[in-house]
């Protein structure tokens, strides 16, 4: 095992096939429901970056999926349930997709949802479970989401912002950590910096969550780094991030 972003990594991505997939009309009421949609968080692992197409292993192999195994995650057949769609790259996903996205969040019973996503559709990802939430308030469904995904594959090993992307996540969904934020949609992603080392000591991810709020966002391109492009809140939103 590696260290990597304050959280220990295992590079290899073990491919399990004890995973318990379900569909939308036998959703268990388990406290988390994961869904998984591809993007570069669940691509194969990738020199270029960050990868400008991304390409996935075949099925069945879901990497997303084989790394919630991990022992970093905590999860345990009773945590969470999973539901795997099409693995698409985000540039790939168009309205027909979205809409199937949106319809299984709100027809499944359960109280947290995480989804992965590709960070090139992330923002309009979650613009659409915003607009979908008047609905689910008015049907009587209460319900968090948090869209998460990353600049490097899970399959990078240590090197991908993922792990800990998702770390937060889940832990944020399950209770495990304080959720100051208490937004029904909201988007787990990394920036870049030294955070708090000593000058010349190792640059690392932090995860941050963003609740969502029309407009309040753009994806920041570093061009000399583009692998550390991030979120960003606009300015009048500067002090929204919790």
């Amino acid at each position: 095992m590696e260290k990597g972003g304050g959280v220990m990594v295992m590079v290899t991505i073990l491919q399990t096939t004890d995973y318990n997939i379900i569909d939308g009309n036998n959703f268990m009421q388990k406290p988390l429901l994961i869904i998984t949609t591809g993007g570069t968080i669940g691509a194969v692992a990738q020199g270029e970056r960050p990868p400008k197409h991304v390409a996935f292993a075949p099925a069945p192999i879901n990497t997303v999926r084989d790394a919630l195994h991990q022992p970093i995650f905590g999860l345990t057949a009773s945590d969470y349930d999973l539901l795997e769609m099409e693995q698409r790259d985000s540039k790939d996903i168009d309205d027909t997709y979205m809409q199937q996205l949106v319809q299984h969040v709100a027809t499944a019973n359960h109280p947290n949802i995480l989804v992965t996503f590709g960070t090139d559709a992330l923002l309009r990802a979650a613009e659409a479970m915003h607009q979908a939430m008047t609905d689910w308030a008015a049907a009587g469904h209460d319900k968090t989401v948090i869209l998460t995904g990353s600049m490097l594959p899970l399959a990078n090993g240590s090197a991908s912002d993922g792990w800990q992307n998702l770390q937060l996540a889940i832990n944020l969904l399950l209770g495990r950590q304080e959720n100051p934020c208490q937004a029904s949609v909201s988007i787990v992603l990394s920036d870049y910096g030294q955070h708090g080392r000593a000058e010349g000591e190792e640059m690392l991810w932090r995860p941050r969550q963003y609740p969502y709020i029309p407009n309040a966002y753009v994806k920041y391109y570093d061009p000399v780094h583009p692998h550390r492009s991030r979120l960003i809140p606009r300015q009048n939103y500067d002090k929204s991030v919790c």
